[in-house]
């Protein structure tokens, strides 16, 4: 899109990032998956990814992966590049299925449950203390499972600093929701002063 947000041109991809067609004009080297950093350079039209240049007409890096022999050495994206992507350049985050998966039952189990309490910590212990013990085992699976999914994201994805804002902002949520779970579940069920503590710890770790 141009500065008054019309549409100023169209691409479709392969899977690995090689043009099918393009139509109008895009003066922007992010364009196939460029926000999650892939830079596309104008004359080489080789891909920058962090640790190497990717070749998308050949599907494979034209360097090693610096984790070789434990990571593929010149192959792209695991050959799986629908389900996975590689935005650091040296490992498949063949993950992004599973990861949407444990934060969507993160996200919907916690709102579903305790979305009212808000920032409201004893409101949060309070909730999952008092939710049948099957919700907070879902809920404390998915979030757990999500976190280190986020933790990635946030370190190999280099979107603008807006969306960086907002990434942080929900990481934040959701380990809120993550201690407020755990401290249920280790605490007694009538010692609240148990679950302040260990909340506070729990964010102090994480956080």
């Amino acid at each position: 899109m141009d500065s008054a947000g019309a549409i100023s041109d169209r691409s479709e991809y392969w899977p690995d990032g090689e043009i099918v067609s393009r139509t109008g004009t895009n003066p922007t080297p992010l364009t196939f998956l460029g926000v999650i950093g892939y830079f596309q350079d104008v004359l080489s039209k080789l891909f920058y990814v962090r640790a190497r240049q990717l070749r998308v007409d050949l599907a494979r890096w034209l360097t090693v992966d610096p984790l070789w022999p434990e990571q593929p050495s010149y192959t792209y994206a695991d050959n799986a590049p629908v389900d996975a992507v590689d935005p650091s350049g040296t490992f498949a985050w063949l993950l992004v299925i599973g990861c949407g998966i444990a934060c969507g039952v993160c996200v919907a189990c916690m709102s579903g449950t305790c979305g009212y309490c808000g920032s409201d910590i004893q409101c949060w212990i309070n909730c999952m203390e008092n939710a049948p013990w099957w919700v907070q085992l879902a809920c404390s699976a998915g979030c757990v499972a999500c976190i280190p999914c986020l933790v990635l994201a946030l370190a190999a994805i280099a979107a603008t600093v807006v969306v960086q804002k907002l990434l942080h902002q929900v990481l934040l949520l959701l380990l809120t929701a993550v201690c407020a779970a755990i401290c249920t579940a280790f605490c007694p069920p009538l010692d609240s002063q148990c679950k302040l503590q260990c909340f506070y710890k729990c964010n102090d770790l994480l956080l």
